[in-house]
């Protein structure tokens, strides 16, 4: 995709059409986004932001960073920051968007000018940066960190069962995920986000069956749940059972006919009957 073209999309959020009804003062809409994004909410902001008249550019990054989306975070934000108009926490989900794309240099850069290194974000960052370059261990301290001094931990939590994982420290880190389940704390997607990978991880384990029966619970209250269904249709192929794995992944794509993973995973399933 052209440069031209990353841009426009990226900006999406930022162009607000006039035909839209004006929604509450953009003071409120600025504080809304951020405890969306906050709570891990990311959809539910980008959806208020794209009702708004005049959206903010720095909000639409922020957002973009929250939904995962790296090269629109840099498309946005980094213009911002070259012209002097971006504040910490931008320049926080720049950083992290950089390391996103292993960038390190740019990324490294903005965490060397970052002034306030005792702070939360910056050790969010800095943890991403030590998983990224393999230096778990560090990531898990830093999380640790984290956790002990935020009164809203739920995110860091899901990182270091996520990390806890990669060590093959599976009994841990479903032990984390369960936790982060069960919150009543932690917001809806964020506690379902932990359900689907506890599932994964209860299958790296070896239990396949366990697994299954997690993911079965999550589809039973959210059917169309892209994620759930794809690692349920991968632990019914490990299983030997292909026919109920492509019918799976047939209900993902009749939903979503462009989706690539389902797809892929049907053709190479062609010939099981």
């Amino acid at each position: 995709m052209k440069a031209s073209r990353i841009l426009a999309a990226a900006l999406s959020l930022a162009a607000a059409s006039a035909s839209r009804a004006e929604g509450p003062k953009p003071s409120a809409n600025r504080e809304r986004v951020l405890a969306l994004l906050a709570d891990y909410r990311a959809e539910e902001a980008r959806d208020l932001l794209r009702r708004q008249n005049a959206p903010d550019p720095l909000l639409a990054g922020l957002v973009h960073h929250g939904l995962y989306q790296a090269d629109s975070v840099l498309a946005v934000l980094a213009p911002l920051h070259r012209a002097g108009r971006i504040d910490d926490r931008a320049v926080l989900a720049l950083a992290e968007a950089f390391l996103w794309k292993k960038d390190y240099r740019n990324a490294q850069a903005l965490l060397d000018a970052f002034p306030r290194k005792e702070d939360l974000g910056y050790l969010r960052v800095l943890a991403t940066q030590m998983e990224l370059v393999n230096r778990h261990q560090e990531a898990l301290a830093l999380w640790d960190r984290i956790i002990a001094a935020d009164p809203k931990p739920w995110g860091a939590m899901e990182r270091k069962a996520i990390v806890l994982s990669w060590k093959k420290r599976f009994d841990e880190s479903i032990a984390l995920f369960s936790k982060v389940a069960a919150s009543g704390a932690a917001s809806g997607p964020l506690r379902l986000r932990c359900r689907v990978k506890k599932a994964e991880v209860v299958a790296w384990n070896g239990d396949l069956d366990g697994s299954i029966k997690v993911l079965d619970s999550v589809l039973s209250e959210h059917p169309h749940h892209v994620d759930a269904s794809l690692h349920k249709g991968q632990i019914l192929e490990w299983k030997g059972r292909y026919p109920e794995a492509k019918a799976v992944y047939s209900a993902i794509l009749q939903k979503q006919p462009d989706h690539a993973t389902a797809r892929l995973r049907l053709e190479k399933l062609g010939w099981a009957r």
